[in-house]
C-alpha cells in the first residue's frame, strides 16, 4: 500500500483488544503508530519498535490532553496523518445492554 510520507496514525486504546488489532493491521501496512493507553502491553511492544511509539495516558484526564498533544508533537516531530479514537470502558461486555 502506498501512502504519503506522513504516515503517523494515533490509536487510542492501542494496548489491547480492537485497538491492538487495528495497530497490528496498520503496522503490516507500514504506517507509523503512536499508541495511547492507560498501560503499555507486551503485545503492542511486539510491533515494529523502530517506528512505533506508546504513551501511557488516561484519556479520562481531559484537562491534561493539551499537554499530551504537545508531548506527541515533541516525540514524533510531525503532525499525525490520522486518528483512530478507540479508547473506551466497557461495563458488562454487551453493547446492547449498556446505559449512559
Amino acid at each position: 500500500m502506498k501512502h504519503n510520507k506522513n504516515n503517523l496514525v494515533i490509536v487510542t486504546g492501542a494496548n489491547k483488544g480492537l485497538g491492538l488489532a487495528i495497530s497490528k493491521r496498520l503496522d503490516k501496512s507500514n504506517y507509523d503508530i503512536l499508541g495511547i493507553g492507560r498501560h503499555r502491553s507486551k503485545e503492542f511492544d511486539k510491533l515494529n519498535n523502530n517506528k512505533n511509539f506508546f504513551i501511557e495516558f488516561d484519556l479520562l484526564e481531559i484537562n491534561k490532553i493539551p499537554k499530551l498533544v504537545n508531548q506527541i508533537l515533541a516525540k514524533t516531530k510531525k503532525v499525525p496523518y490520522g486518528l483512530i479514537n478507540n479508547a473506551g470502558i466497557g461495563l458488562d461486555g454487551v453493547l446492547a445492554t449498556q446505559h449512559a
